[in-house]
């Protein structure tokens, strides 16, 4: 698939309801990109009008597999439900399309190593969604770890609470282990990359999958190459606590709060502070989102997320987050459901490695 580098990446969306994805207006103000075509459920129509006339001229269809096959299109961003989701990213491959999709991809971790080969084989850009990582105050976390700031990275403590009313988003489901998953396996992630590898993984998961039970816990501890990672996630019926992530090290540790409600629909609203030994603190200024004239704003998680999707594509690299990423965090998210279900400790082998280096198609 070649394309001169200076026109715009044409990316198509699939989701189940376009007019309610947390991208918001990002995805009409990323430079070098346009969005060309929709797909659109019958009873969504008039829901998704709104948002696709922000995208300009843009076609919508009503049919999946003739949006990837007839659209003039480069790339497609995959939002649909997780039934759905593998075959849809797997049709899109088979195209030559690059993809941005939605996790958990697969919980059939061998169908999700399968995507992974096949996107990896056809030299394409496949990125998950993995929206944390993009959070302004995250990455400038992982720059103080690796300036040796707090000296040598021990444990990372994450503590996230929802209220019940907030799984009835659709994107993410209606229900409680779907909004765990999803907001788990990024988590998982940040952990690996400022723990490194995961090695074991204990659990104490309520697994029920009833909509209406008004709480529920979630706690996964993971031993990882050089220290341990703590994942707290609860619901609730009343107001919730703030999402919080604590990373400590031998001289000093880093802290991320920010509203609960971030976490769901990332706002790029995470504090970073900067805690060391002996000394005052540093409070650090992060990004904040940026207006979109007559658009409202593009949360910057998400811009920035785009931004290395789009950048990938046209520059021939590897995305900042890739699937083999994706896939190891949702294996250690399965094994933590295995760890909790049968009482034992999961010892962990890495599923998948991608090559180091990729050919991208253009």
């Amino acid at each position: 698939m070649h394309e001169n580098s200076q026109q715009p990446v044409r990316i198509g969306i699939v989701a189940e309801d376009v007019s309610r994805l947390a991208y918001g207006s990002a995805l009409t103000g990323i430079p070098g990109a346009k969005v060309t075509a929709v797909y659109v459920t019958s009873d969504h129509v008039v829901q998704a009008r709104a948002r696709i006339r922000q995208f300009g001229s843009c076609r919508m269809y009503h049919v999946v597999e003739d949006l990837l096959e007839n659209a003039d299109i480069q790339a497609v961003m995959i939002a649909s439900p997780l039934a759905e989701r593998a075959e849809h990213v797997t049709q899109a491959i088979g195209r030559d399309l690059h993809v941005l999709a939605e996790q958990p991809l697969s919980s059939d971790m061998g169908a999700f190593q399968a995507i992974a080969e096949a996107a990896e084989r056809a030299g394409i850009v496949a990125m998950p969604v993995h929206a944390l990582r993009h959070e302004p105050a995250v990455c400038r976390a992982t720059n103080c770890l690796l300036q040796g700031d707090i000296g040598t990275a021990r444990e990372l403590r994450c503590e996230w609470s929802c209220r019940a009313a907030w799984l009835q988003r659709r994107w993410v489901s209606e229900s409680w282990m779907s909004a765990v998953a999803h907001h788990a396996i990024q988590t998982l992630d940040l952990s690996r990359q400022w723990l490194g590898e995961p090695i074991s993984v204990s659990a104490d998961m309520d697994l029920t999958e009833e909509p209406d039970a008004p709480v529920g816990l979630a706690n996964v501890i993971v031993q990882h190459e050089h220290g341990v990672s703590v994942h707290h996630i609860y619901r609730t019926s009343g107001t919730p606590r703030h999402e919080q992530y604590v990373l400590t090290g031998s001289q000093g540790s880093l802290e991320l709060t920010g509203p609960a409600s971030g976490a769901m629909e990332r706002s790029g609203s995470l504090r970073l502070t900067l805690r060391r030994i002996g000394q005052d603190p540093i409070s650090f200024a992060t990004c904040q989102d940026e207006p979109v004239s007559g658009r409202g704003f593009q949360r910057s998680p998400y811009r920035n997320m785009l931004q290395s999707f789009v950048e990938a594509i046209r520059h021939q690299h590897q995305p900042a987050v890739t699937l083999e990423d994706s896939l190891v965090a949702s294996a250690v998210f399965e094994a933590a459901v295995v760890s909790s279900r049968e009482g034992v400790k999961v010892q962990m082998s890495v599923p998948f490695r991608a090559s180091p280096s990729l050919n991208v198609r253009r």
